[in-house]
């Protein structure tokens, strides 16, 4: 019977699953490495769709995920695709299912309730397998932890993956992003597509496979006014290039609308960051024992689909529903993990080659239209 568990990894999966165990009241504690929850910026705008709302209503207590939902977006209606300047290409409708959130003001949610429970500064280096079918986790700063299970939620350079799928690869595609945010001020307001209200925009640029993709966050309620850190309205935008085509963004849109040009110039310095495209390569299952994964820790997938987070809730989500089941002697532990990793693992890698090919397919339906 299942009575304890470790999470490793203090992003969105993680902390999910462990308010699901702690609302089960399964002892349960989370390891972040990182000294305190704002150590550093956190990413910035995601759209949940169904699967993540759903999974955070499953886990949260009534009263987080109310505050979740309190300091949301609106819902989205459509995805639309542009060029560079800003004519339409195509509108795909996407009903008002899902909605749009900040992840640091979801993150700070997250861990309502989860006092004492979540433990920074604690940055894993390694576990051991226990006689009795037990692990111990070993942290930097002297720390070990014993569990009936860890659970890896440690990312797409997961340090738990490495030590147990150590022929488990990560696939460089080449590809880069730079990833900006730029406030909504009386100045950039009028900079912004008018589609980019409705939802999110992709702005496609032939011949040169260069793309800007964009994405509004409004607060229905302002953060501050729930007690969550204080948060201004923004637009997040990712500019993209081939590998070998990659320079200054201001210079490689030269040619592009000028409103484009300027909402990009006019973003925040300090939180404009460049991360390399990557995903996982397959992994087949694994053998009996007290570890498993969760999210970019297994199935980390290019953000051409907006699906990381989502499958990572989920991940968590069904999780949480098997090791209740363990817990209550409902099923050996073994065959909750055997049931959630099999769907993880067939759910989470068909995704992984979904985003791999939707940005390719997204550039040809692209040049037909613009041809």
């Amino acid at each position: 019977m299942l009575e304890s568990v470790m999470v490793i990894g203090g992003g969105l999966g993680g902390l999910c699953l462990t308010s699901g165990l702690h609302k089960s009241r399964i002892r349960a504690t989370l390891h972040e490495k990182n000294p305190a929850a704002d150590t550093h910026g956190q990413g910035y705008r995601l759209h949940l769709d169904d699967r993540g709302d759903d999974a955070l209503r499953e886990c949260l207590p009534t009263s987080a995920y109310a505050l979740h939902r309190a300091a949301g977006g609106g819902p989205t209606s459509q995805f639309s695709v542009l060029t560079k300047r800003l004519r339409t290409l195509k509108v795909v409708p996407t009903g008002a299912s899902g909605t749009c959130v900040d992840r640091s003001t979801l993150r700070a949610a997250l861990m309502r309730g989860l006092e004492g429970v979540v433990r920074f500064g604690e940055e894993f280096t390694g576990y051991e397998l226990l006689p009795d079918g037990r692990v111990r986790a070993h942290f930097a700063n002297g720390a070990r932890q014993e569990a009936d299970l860890m659970v890896a939620a440690d990312g797409i350079n997961s340090v738990v993956r490495k030590q147990f799928l150590p022929d488990a690869r990560l696939i460089d595609t080449d590809a880069q992003v730079v990833y900006g945010k730029t406030l909504l001020t009386p100045q950039t307001m009028p900079l912004i597509p008018d589609q980019l209200h409705k939802g999110f925009v992709a702005v496609t640029a032939w011949p040169r496979h260069h793309g800007l993709a964009m994405g509004l966050m409004r607060f229905a309620t302002p953060p501050a006014r729930l007690g969550l850190p204080a948060v201004p309205d923004y637009v997040m935008w990712g500019f993209t290039a081939p590998p070998n085509d990659f320079g200054d963004v201001r210079e490689l849109m030269r040619g592009w609308h000028p409103n484009l040009r300027a909402l990009v110039d006019r973003c925040e310095p300090d939180e404009t960051f460049t991360v390399r495209v990557r995903h996982a390569g397959p992994i087949g299952g694994w053998g009996v024992g007290p570890v498993t994964l969760l999210g970019d820790a297994a199935h980390a997938m290019p953000p051409s689909r907006g699906s990381g987070a989502n499958l990572a809730l989920r991940d968590a989500a069904r999780l949480c529903r098997e090791l209740v089941a363990a817990h209550r002697g409902e099923r050996p532990l073994r065959t909750a993990l055997d049931n959630y990793e099999e769907v993880m693992l067939r759910e989470g890698f068909a995704e992984v080659d979904a985003s791999v090919r939707a940005p390719g397919e997204w550039f040809r339906r692209s040049r037909r239209r613009a041809g």
